[in-house]
């Protein structure tokens, strides 16, 4: 009977170690994970819908000169469609799709502008006009160009401004409108999506 006693007891003694198992693995996962991504910087594997959707603009980048018309204390976010020398299909689907975002903001759309910037040689047609009309529009693209060279922006390309003149995303040319809704969600109503 003594040998049934003494064979029995490691496994009650591993049985006893189960919680304490647990307990590491539950706290030492988690812990490695963070050190990985602070280490290396790469949150991919959280998923791509945990970010934003634009290419962050950083270091600050202030286009405050390049808006003209707009008053200093101007408290509005601002979507700029940099279309460059011509408003062709695309560019108008694009400001279409940026209307339609802005009009899903509901109560907060009055809390967004709608850019358009062309080369000074541009010319509009007169059934793009009454598009344009609810749309600021400048004559600076090379500026914002040179502006923001160094985040691969290209005509075509959207910027979305916050209410301090800076640069806070880029979406190239081939965004969808619901991915700069998420953000513009997060940003401007502060709701997460």
């Amino acid at each position: 009977m003594s040998n049934s006693v003494e064979s029995s007891t490691p496994k009650k003694s591993l049985l006893r170690l189960w919680p304490i198992a647990a307990m590491f693995l539950v706290f030492a996962v988690p812990l490695s994970a963070s050190y990985y991504a602070y280490v290396t910087g790469d949150i991919s594997w959280l998923g791509a819908s945990k970010g934003n959707k634009g290419k962050l603009v950083a270091p600050n980048t202030s286009v405050a000169d390049l808006m003209t018309g707009e008053s200093s204390v101007d408290t509005k976010w601002h979507v700029v469609n940099i279309e460059g020398a011509s408003c062709d299909a695309a560019c108008e689907d694009r400001i279409w799709a940026v209307r339609q975002a802005r009009i899903a903001l509901g109560d907060e759309a009055n809390q967004l502008t709608r850019w358009l910037v062309l080369d000074q040689s541009s010319e509009m047609n007169q059934a793009f006009e009454k598009v344009v009309g609810e749309v600021q529009h400048t004559t600076n693209a090379a500026d914002w160009l040179a502006r923001l060279a160094v985040h691969d922006i290209e005509n075509g390309s959207l910027v979305l401004v916050d209410s301090h003149k800076n640069a806070v995303l880029v979406y190239p040319a081939n965004t969808s409108a619901q991915l700069i809704l998420k953000d513009m969600n997060r940003l401007i109503k502060g709701k997460r999506s």
